[in-house]
């Protein structure tokens, strides 16, 4: 029996479809969270010269959302919203982490939350 290749596992046009309806949900997750990141940094640094800047990440993070959406409905893929759900619950419950401050944020929440939103910058370009 010959080896299968990865060319000829997703030969079939329904296969291709099932793997890009799942990487363009994934992506639309992923940009959930990076919205609901970028809002969050607005509203913790208001009346700071950080305020400006964190608005505009929110506001550009928003619009690429968006474009996602509009790209996904040129091959039809539908947005799985429970799929979606379940991906930004499992990134907000990966934000909590033991830093000793229960309530208020730890001083490096700052440095985390702009790591966060350049990877996903960075990966967006990559792409």
């Amino acid at each position: 029996m010959e080896a299968q290749t990865s060319e000829s596992r997703f030969s079939s046009a329904a296969t291709r479809q099932r793997l890009l309806t799942i990487s363009l949900n994934d992506h639309l997750a992923r940009a959930g969270g990076g919205v609901s990141l970028g809002r969050r940094m607005a509203r913790t640094h208001r009346s700071t010269p950080a305020e400006a800047p964190s608005a505009e990440l929110a506001e550009e993070t928003a619009e690429d959302r968006d474009s996602l959406r509009v790209i996904m409905t040129a091959p039809d893929v539908p947005a799985r919203w429970p799929r979606v759900a379940v991906r930004r619950q499992a990134e907000r419950t990966a934000r909590g982490k033991l830093n000793g401050r229960l309530v208020r944020r730890s001083p490096l929440s700052d440095i985390l939350e702009l790591a966060a939103i350049r990877l996903g910058v960075e990966g967006k370009t990559s792409l």
